[in-house]
């Protein structure tokens, strides 16, 4: 079967949202802090549907950040679509290099997995051990912090997040999705129990994982930074329901590994069982050997990539018409640290 065949099958037919403003005019350089003291900064653009705008966060690869190459031109072209984008540098990357001392240095998984002083200020991932890299879900999490005090204050939907990671940040993606299957997607001021402690044990009103529209994995490593990622554990805590959110493991064609990792994904979540509202979850980008983020800003290929991203990401929404904005009661939320051994990585 055709490439373009296959494409038609994910596609469905395109929707074009037209903005009223120009793209330049809605973007926001933003911070906010993580639960260790690190200092996240980012940029936001504001969809032009406000507070009806779909939510995309964008999520770079270890080693690289959010202004790489094609990153900042795919998130406005977004923007000009309808989407709100969030994207942001994990902590030792980009502009995320500074802590709060007497925070970040007394997190142990800190003081086990960087090297640095406990007065340092500053922290480089260049100076992160590989089995660390787990620990950066605590940037996800303190951005869907932000993003749940956008909502409230209608900067946009988060009842509609869509993810697009590459690499390293693909494999952190999908681990916080997992996450959200355990997190109450309204915060409440009187939680019974401890409410900053995730608990697979607790009946939840409305999971947070009910919120994401779907997923983009750009060159998910089966071994991202040479080690294990408990992918499979991530089936068994969901109840394999981590597999009904549309997920698009694509890789360049040509890359060998990238194939073969999108293959062991395909069995290991089910996707080719035939039950999924959307088909081939594994299609490639065509005649390129690039991996990850270096897949985005290359006009040159004969079919771009934000091409082939834009059509996947309109049919997911499609999937979900009636996902209107929930206030998030964001000022309620209590945050607790990465469930790092919930998720099933070693502490």
């Amino acid at each position: 079967m055709r490439f373009f065949t296959l494409l038609a099958v994910i596609a469905g037919p395109v929707l074009f949202w037209v903005s009223p403003v120009r793209a330049q005019d809605n973007k926001e350089d933003v911070s906010f802090k993580t639960i260790d003291g690190v200092l996240i900064k980012g940029v936001f653009y504001t969809g032009s549907k406000g507070p009806n705008s779909p939510t995309v966060m964008l999520l770079h690869s270890w080693g690289g950040n959010c202004s790489q190459a094609g990153a900042q031109e795919f998130a406005k072209r977004l923007q000009e679509k309808g989407y709100s984008v969030l994207t942001f540098d994990f902590r030792g990357h980009g502009l995320s290099t500074t802590v709060e001392p007497e925070k970040f240095w007394k997190y142990q998984p800190n003081v086990n997995h960087v090297k640095g002083k406990k007065d340092q200020t500053t922290i480089k991932y260049t100076d992160f051990k590989p089995t660390y890299l787990p620990y950066l879900l605590n940037d996800i999490m303190a951005a869907r912090e932000d993003l749940d005090n956008r909502n409230d204050s209608g900067g946009c939907n988060v009842s509609n997040i869509l993810v697009i990671g590459a690499e390293e940040g693909a494999s952190l993606g999908l681990a916080w999705i997992a996450s959200e299957f355990y997190r109450e997607s309204i915060n409440k001021k009187n939680n019974a129990g401890v409410p900053w402690l995730w608990n697979p044990k607790l009946t939840l009103d409305r999971p947070a994982s009910e919120d994401i529209a779907g997923a983009i994995f750009l060159t998910m490593p089966r071994f991202p930074q040479k080690i294990n990622f408990p992918y499979s554990h991530f089936m068994s805590l969901t109840k394999e329901k981590i597999r009904n959110i549309p997920m698009w493991f694509t890789y360049g064609e040509e890359d060998k590994v990238g194939k073969a990792d999108a293959a062991w994904f395909s069995d290991t979540f089910k996707l080719n069982r035939g039950d999924l509202k959307i088909k081939n979850l594994t299609l490639p980008i065509p005649k390129t050997t690039l991996k990850g983020g270096k897949l985005l800003g290359q006009p040159t290929l004969p079919t771009p990539t934000e091409d082939l991203i834009e059509k996947f990401l309109e049919n997911m929404v499609k999937l979900r018409p009636n996902e209107a904005k929930k206030i998030r009661n964001a000022n309620e939320y209590q945050p607790y640290p990465a469930p790092i051994q919930g998720l099933g990585f070693s502490p």
